[in-house]
């Protein structure tokens, strides 16, 4: 599993949906209807240009132009055709140039258009009830909420500087890497002891689920951190010198600057929770 790549969450229309007109919105396609049949026994079409706008509950179809029976593109053409035109008709023009028949097909459909009165907010402007929604805020209920930003952007950062690859090239195991990644960004993201680092993993983050341990129960348990804390202590980089395999790969990275952030263990600066004093409290690594 790459960390920072996440699939992204704009699924395409499906093609039955494409033509059909976004909610509250409006859509124009080319529609060809059979009218008849010619002498040789073909069929001939009329094609259309048709306004989909939802008016409410229902959707009303308008016949915007008759574009005659041989319309000279293809089908494969028209969406793209219908899509520019209403780009220019919104004065919003591509910031590159298509197909030259589409552009011209289109260019010619808002000529007819405009020719004929037609006005580019009249797709918006025709009579819908509001979208309007009224929520009790007192009446949400929260299942099990977790902070998902920060993590993921530290993710992606340890998947651009190849974190994941260099664990690799030390013979760090699959499952051990992805729970070194899980330290490392609570370090930056909530920087405590291994106790209260295994408490937040679990209960208040969503980095697990993002480096698919949230069904893993023993891996986010203190002793695993320790663990795993220590297997990075090992493979660290000299104190002195170049920098280290990580910092290699940032061309922004300040070389032997001073002010060079390095993570470093809160375990000794941290006690959460209150309590009587006891043995194993007095005893820090």
């Amino acid at each position: 599993m790459g960390l920072g790549r996440y699939p992204s969450c704009q699924t395409p229309r499906p093609p039955c949906m494409r033509n059909r007109p976004r909610r509250n919105g409006a859509a124009m396609y080319i529609k060809a209807t059979r009218t008849h049949t010619d002498k040789a026994g073909q069929p001939v079409r009329s094609h259309r240009l048709v306004l989909a706008q939802r008016v409410g509950d229902k959707v009303r179809h308008r016949t915007l132009l008759n574009l005659g029976t041989d319309y000279p593109l293809p089908r494969e053409k028209w969406k793209a055709v219908t899509d520019l035109a209403e780009a220019l008709l919104y004065g919003r023009p591509p910031l590159f140039e298509g197909e030259a028949d589409v552009q011209a097909a289109a260019e010619d459909i808002v000529a007819k258009l405009r020719a004929k009165g037609f006005r580019a907010d009249a797709l918006l402007e025709e009579a819908r009830k509001p979208d309007i929604a009224t929520v009790d805020l007192d009446t949400l209920e929260h299942e099990n909420p977790r902070t998902v930003g920060c993590e993921r952007l530290y993710l992606k950062a340890l998947d651009d500087l190849g974190f994941a690859e260099i664990l690799h090239g030390l013979d760090i195991k699959s499952r051990d890497g992805r729970i070194a990644s899980a330290l490392v960004v609570a370090r930056m993201v909530h920087p405590a002891s291994e106790r209260d680092t295994s408490r937040w993993l679990r209960h208040d983050s969503a980095a697990a689920e993002l480096l698919g341990l949230e069904d893993d129960r023993k891996a986010l348990r203190p002793k695993t951190l320790y663990r795993i804390g220590d297997l990075l202590w090992r493979h660290r980089p000299p104190s002195r010198g170049s920098c280290s395999t990580v910092c290699a790969r940032c061309s922004t990275c300040p070389k032997r600057s001073p002010s060079t952030i390095s993570p470093m263990s809160t375990t000794t600066a941290s006690f959460p929770g209150s309590g009587a004093p006891s043995r194993s409290a007095t005893t820090v690594r």
